[in-house]
């Protein structure tokens, strides 16, 4: 057989230089214009939907309910007694149904953003960028009273938390997509 007949047996199609494989398809006659002559030949043609995978295809959603239950975290939070460190604090769950946090967060789409693939590598944009802050207004402000000296240290720490808690964010979040 020819070569264009052992493409067509292997259902594959010559994309550029490659040969990708094609799930479905079938040979047809189509009208090629070389030059002024006009002749038939028989092509491979497949639908672009047979090629192409939507994202959905490529890559699940995670399961993030799974995996909270699979990583044990409810029961690690009980162990270290962050709920009665949480309380201790004043933010009980009566607390929390009095402010509304539930409904914000529901309405903030926080459980959708968290199922966003490329979420850990958002967050640690904004964490090393405090992070880099942290030293540079250190440097940048002047030393010239103690109130300044004070202010850049108060300013470092705050970075130095936002950068850590987005970095141990992106973590957390990167793990329960798993």
């Amino acid at each position: 057989p020819t070569r264009r007949a052992r493409v067509a047996a292997m259902a594959t199609k010559k994309i550029g230089q490659e040969r990708v494989f094609v799930p479905g398809g079938a040979m047809v006659d189509v009208a090629e214009k070389i030059g002024t002559n006009v002749r038939n030949r028989r092509r491979f043609l497949a639908e672009v939907s047979d090629i192409r995978k939507t994202e959905n295809d490529i890559v699940s959603k995670p399961q993030l309910l799974k995996n909270v239950q699979r990583m044990r975290l409810l029961s690690k939070a009980e162990k270290l007694g962050l709920l009665s460190l949480l309380e201790k604090n004043g933010l009980s769950l009566t607390k929390i149904e009095e402010l509304g946090l539930l409904s914000t967060a529901e309405k903030l789409g926080v459980l959708s953003a968290a199922e966003d693939r490329d979420l850990p590598t958002k967050l640690l944009l904004p964490a090393f960028a405090l992070l880099a802050a942290a030293p540079a207004e250190v440097y940048l402000i002047p030393n010239d009273s103690q109130a300044l000296v004070v202010g850049q240290y108060v300013l470092a720490a705050l970075l130095i938390a936002g950068g850590s808690a987005a970095f141990g964010a992106s973590q957390l979040v990167s793990k329960l997509q798993r």
